[in-house]
């Protein structure tokens, strides 16, 4: 890569120095971030079984009204009035369904879920609303299905159910759409 006009040449024993993983050298992805709001080239020069040269050049500066700026994705749950909060992930959150408190299928929604036939409830921040039910087992397992579904799953943990069901809840919602 040229940086200040010179080039590196990247192979197994330099970029240890350079401080760059080793995945990311032999994918091509490298620190391009003093490269930032400039229009640049890269070219790959030479490459072998272990090793690529690449070089970058700045070609130009890139106008203010074209530099792409990474947005925060924001998540907002419904509302969940007494209930305790379980588990509060960035887009997802698990409370104990322990108040009387409904809690909506769907924002305006007249449907809710029945809260005496499960212990926990899983929340997506993207959709804002429900989409998972938990209960207790005895022997310190959790039992999860999805809203509308009728086929339960049994999970050791509550972080594993939470990322199993978030899982299986995007396959299924993909799956609707198209």
């Amino acid at each position: 890569m040229i940086f200040a006009g010179g080039c590196w040449r990247l192979n197994k024993l330099t970029y240890p120095r350079l401080g760059i993983p080793r995945q990311d050298v032999f994918a091509g992805r490298l620190p391009l971030t003093e490269f930032r709001g400039k229009r640049i080239r890269v070219v790959c020069v030479s490459s072998g079984r272990y090793e690529r040269l690449l070089m970058a050049g700045v070609v130009g500066l890139t106008p203010k009204n074209k530099i792409k700026i990474k947005e925060k994705i924001t998540y907002v749950f419904p509302a969940i009035g007494d209930h305790k909060i379980a588990y509060l992930g960035r887009r997802y959150m698990v409370i104990e369904a322990k108040s009387k408190a409904n809690i909506e299928l769907y924002q305006g929604s007249f449907d809710s879920i029945d809260l005496k036939s499960c212990d926990l409830i899983l929340l997506d921040g993207k959709d804002c609303c429900p989409i998972a039910t938990f209960n207790y087992e005895p022997d310190d397992k959790l039992i999860g299905k999805l809203v509308g579904w009728s086929f339960p799953e049994t999970f050791s943990d509550l972080r594993t159910a939470v990322q199993k069901m978030a899982k299986q809840n995007e396959r299924f919602s993909t799956s609707v759409t198209n």
